[in-house]
């Protein structure tokens, strides 16, 4: 499940590299698109911490 959540998290969104990502993000327009994707990466981030938490038996809530 949490390769299909990060498969769904649009560049640079899923870059692991904290350095890679933020250079990346640096050179996003911010245009409504743009700002649309960046919270559809959100929210697939908020969908894994909430599947993991389910998963080990904390309340997702």
């Amino acid at each position: 499940m949490a390769s299909e959540l990060l498969a769904a998290v649009p560049l640079p969104w899923q870059l692991a590299d904290p350095g890679r990502r933020n250079t990346a993000v640096k050179e996003l327009t911010p245009d409504p698109q743009q700002r649309t994707a960046a919270l559809s990466a959100l929210a697939a981030c908020l969908a894994f911490q909430v599947d993991s938490a389910a998963r080990y038996g904390h309340d997702p809530d």
